[in-house]
């Protein structure tokens, strides 16, 4: 039976939001994590914000998206995700620009197209892409895969601090942290060669569950076009 219960998948939902000190916050990403111990594999899944969803399967992720200080997100808009994911989440993790920024810096900044960005330029260079769901999933997903290339340097047991001191301003765990801790703990040292990214646009009927099985991605390097770039420097 233990073995069994190490074989269920695990599956982490991260969302993110422009500003968790706003009443009415605006979703800006939407990616759910799955691992399956004692394997060391992670498959990361990134939905567009205007992916259709809710009970008539014609509103998009974006709209139904609410917020609640004290409960976190609108438990309408995981149901209607959970709809098109199959996969209820053990941990809901939430960061807001601010957070997402310090996450960034707290890694050492990430290389994009050669160019080493801190976090408040990676904002920006995603904020290219604010008014479409599609482009900014893709580069998102570039974000990422540079993020875990810089994996390794947390070593086995990191030091969390910094990112524990951005909830509740910037950051929101689903459970305590020394829960959430846990549930990850075993992915760490985390190999960039185990983190699978996939971009994926379901219509509403469809769901992972019909998706084809999930490789590495191999994105493609000019998502983020050169003419936006200057001086070895984003144009923000």
């Amino acid at each position: 039976l233990p073995l069994l219960l190490l074989m269920v998948p695990v599956t982490v939902l991260f969302l993110g939001i422009d500003d968790l000190r706003e009443p009415a916050p605006v979703l800006l990403a939407v990616w759910v994590a799955t691992f399956s111990l004692p394997g060391r594999d992670v498959f990361l899944f990134g939905f567009p914000t205007d992916t259709l969803a809710g009970e008539d399967a014609q509103t998009p992720l974006q709209d139904l998206f609410a917020w609640d200080p004290s409960s976190g997100p609108d438990p309408a808009f995981l149901t209607a995700l959970q709809a098109i994911t199959l996969l209820p989440p053990r941990l809901i993790v939430v960061l807001d620009a601010l957070g997402f920024a310090a996450a960034i810096d707290y890694l050492g900044g990430v290389d994009l197209n050669g160019v080493q960005l801190n976090g408040a330029e990676v904002n920006a260079v995603l904020d290219l892409w604010q008014d479409n769901p599609g482009a900014r999933v893709e580069a998102q997903a570039r974000v990422l895969e540079a993020l875990s290339q810089r994996s390794p340097s947390l070593g086995a047991t990191p030091d969390l601090t910094p990112l524990l001191a951005l909830i509740p301003e910037h950051g929101y765990l689903s459970t305590q942290p020394a829960d959430a801790a846990l549930l990850l703990a075993p992915l760490l040292p985390l190999d960039p060669t185990a983190v699978h990214i996939l971009t994926l646009t379901p219509p509403p009927s469809s769901s992972l569950r019909d998706s084809p099985a999930p490789a590495k991605a191999a994105f493609d390097l000019t998502a983020l076009p050169s003419d936006r770039w200057t001086s070895g420097k984003p144009m923000l």
